[in-house]
């Protein structure tokens, strides 16, 4: 399993916050939430993204690309 380095102090980001630090557009990472590809909550009508979930969408895409390139 992949060591991931959190940047420290934050506990969650916003959409547009996550999106940037990962190079998406905002209403890409949207679609992603929707889907439940990146685990996301609430708090009032604010959605936040922790880190650890960026992290875990990450490390699936990069999986599923290389099970996808190890395929013959």
């Amino acid at each position: 399993m992949p060591i991931a380095v959190v940047p420290p102090g934050r506990l969650a980001y916003s959409v547009a916050e996550a999106a940037e630090l990962i190079g998406l557009s905002r209403s890409g990472l949207y679609l992603l939430v929707r889907s439940g590809e990146v685990a996301s909550f609430k708090i009032g009508r604010a959605r936040r993204i922790r880190p650890a979930a960026i992290v875990a969408f990450l490390d699936a895409l990069e999986a599923d690309q290389a099970a996808a390139e190890a395929r013959p």
